[in-house]
């Protein structure tokens, strides 16, 4: 999770053997409950700064960002589930340390 220089919360996902550039459809499951992220304006290949990141992808619509970051709070779990229909991948992540990461994060832009 990455503050935007505009404001909110840039998400960037990285796995192993992710195909390079990412594609298919990605959706994020929270304690089980999925929905998907929109089309090509909602997630890009690469991370935030770069697209020819390998094994990763940047979350840019700001709502599902901000809506993600509420639910990584919320919940225990995340899933993110990546790929062509039929072949998808699953990333798994523990969401235990959520809060205080990004209450750290939170202060170290109010100290700048």
């Amino acid at each position: 999770v990455h503050v935007s220089p505009e404001g909110g919360f840039q998400i960037e996902v990285f796995q192993r053997n992710m195909s390079t550039p990412v594609e298919g459809n990605i959706s994020l499951c929270f304690d089980e409950v999925c929905s998907g992220i929109g089309g090509p304006d909602g997630w890009r290949s690469g991370s935030k700064d770069a697209t020819n990141v390998a094994e990763t992808f940047v979350i840019t619509d700001k709502d599902v960002a901000a809506l993600a970051v509420e639910r990584m709070i919320a919940n225990n779990k995340l899933e993110v589930v990546h790929g062509p229909y039929g072949s998808e991948m699953r990333a798994r992540f523990s969401l235990r340390g959520v809060t205080a990461a990004l209450n750290a994060i939170e202060q170290h832009y109010k100290d700048r």
